[in-house]
């Protein structure tokens, strides 16, 4: 019992004894400070714990006591800061700049309001000073995502992807175990991807570089973005819709170019792959090169899977309308039964069939297909049949 009491006493002793030395603390800081150095460190220990007005106080102190001694002013204008006032802080970091010209940290503090209260320009204006005082990874990787910010958001010609990734690139130099500069090059050469009409597997292939450098770091976006980019045929869609948007503005030399491309770097076994074939034949055929065209259905019909019959249809069909163009019309109505064959067998397709059937001076065969084409709705057969047809 005796034991226990005794050690109930000492135990309260020592958790007063704490409480004692804490507060002795907290009062020698308010009141036994004398240098700037004193209150500083003051100030530092209400900021730790979160006591921002207490901690401003000590800094305001620090400065009285020694204006020349200017960590008071980096503090206090964090604090200020801390409290939402930021002008007040501004003017703090700025009069820093003024006592101590050559101190960075002043501009980057300063740069760091300047961006939250998205002031970009100034911002990076300060950033730059900066890095020009003291050369390190945090400015440049700064600098570098304040002109991705102006570029994407404004589409600022001033800043472009070149020089955006060489101040992002002089940041991972600088710090290799970073992500972020890393990822952030990938996301500008992914999207320069859009606009660049040359070396896009080449640049896919730096591109997934960055992502796995980054994931490498444990960046768990860039891990989704080298699953979504790398491991699928984005580089390939790319491409292939820059060819659909030259045929849509009649630029057939250019969307031929990017459909080659496809077929040079791509996977025969893959879907996309006899599909640009396909719109590669259609746009040879847009362009007067039926022969060519020829080639390249005939090349289509060879690969595709026997199930895809509607897409073995198309083949032969517009296959069949290069041999008349090339007026080898025994060969076209060959490709007209293969496609109705394969179920395209609507109305404008027996009306065709009879246009070519007449070339072939297979007169009533023709009649028959335009009055399966007037069955099917196709209401301009009426006039062929009337003309044609009728004894």
């Amino acid at each position: 019992m005796i034991k226990k009491r005794l050690n109930y006493f000492f135990m309260t002793k020592t958790y007063y004894t704490s409480i004692v030395c804490i507060l002795f603390f907290f009062n020698s800081t308010m009141i036994y400070a004398q240098t700037a150095g004193e209150y500083i460190e003051a100030g530092q220990l209400y900021f730790k714990n979160k006591a921002y007005y207490d901690a401003l106080k000590n800094f305001n102190r620090a400065f009285i006591t020694d204006s020349s001694n200017v960590e008071s002013l980096i503090w206090r204008g964090q604090t200020n800061a801390k409290l939402g006032l930021y002008e007040e802080s501004l003017k703090d970091f700025e009069l820093g700049s003024l006592i101590k010209p050559n101190e960075s940290r002043f501009y980057n503090e300063k740069g760091m309001i300047l961006m939250y209260q998205g002031k970009y320009e100034q911002a990076l204006n300060s950033f730059l000073v900066a890095n020009g005082i003291d050369s390190k990874a945090f400015h440049f990787l700064m600098i570098a995502e304040i002109q991705w910010i102006l570029k994407s958001s404004t589409n600022n010609k001033k800043y472009n992807h070149h020089q955006i990734i060489k101040n992002f690139s002089s940041a991972s130099q600088k710090q290799p175990k970073w992500f972020l500069p890393y990822r952030r090059m990938g996301e500008i050469l992914q999207d320069s991807l859009k606009n660049t009409m040359t070396d896009e597997f080449q640049l896919a292939s730096q591109i997934c570089n960055y992502y796995k450098k980054a994931s490498d770091l444990d960046d768990e976006k860039a891990k989704k973005l080298l699953k979504d980019f790398c491991g699928n045929n984005y580089v390939i869609d790319e491409i292939i819709k820059k060819g659909n948007y030259f045929v849509l503005t009649q630029n057939f030399e250019k969307a031929v170019e990017m459909y080659d491309k496809v077929l040079e770097n791509g996977d025969s076994k893959q879907q996309y792959y006899y599909q640009t074939l396909f719109q590669k034949a259609k746009t040879l055929a847009k362009k007067n090169k039926h022969q060519d065209a020829i080639l390249n259905y005939s090349a289509v019909l060879k690969i595709i899977p026997i199930q895809n019959k509607k897409e073995i249809a198309n083949a032969f069909y517009h296959r069949a309308l290069s041999f008349i163009s090339i007026e080898r019309y025994e060969n076209a109505l060959i490709d007209f039964n293969q496609a109705f064959a394969f179920g395209l067998d609507n109305g404008f397709m027996y009306a065709e069939r009879a246009n070519l059937k007449l070339k072939l001076n297979q007169k009533e065969d023709a009649c028959k297909d335009w009055k399966e084409a007037e069955k099917n709705g196709w209401k301009e057969a009426e006039k062929n049949i009337k003309l044609h047809c009728q004894k």
